[in-house]
């Protein structure tokens, strides 16, 4: 059986709606700190173990931010 590369699959398959709303959301830390990093799924945090395309919700729960280091809680979507 051969694996067919991610870049290629994605290729192929298109994301749902639902999905598209949860990557073009934008995520602001609330870091007492903070700088007022700001986390955007389309660009992901690759250094940190988020390669781009991945959904907030989707990042592991030690996932911190990389400017202050408070973690997943402290975030707030914007707009909301």
């Amino acid at each position: 059986m051969r694996l067919i590369p991610a870049a290629i699959l994605a290729l192929f398959v298109r994301p749902t709606r639902a999905e598209n709303s949860r990557l073009s959301e934008i995520w602001r830390c609330g870091g007492g700190d903070c700088p007022g990093y700001e986390y955007h799924p389309h660009d992901g945090d690759p250094e940190h173990g988020a390669p781009a395309g991945t959904a907030f919700q989707d990042l592991p729960a030690d996932w911190f931010c990389p400017r202050c280091g408070a973690g997943k809680p402290d975030f707030r979507r914007m707009g909301d």
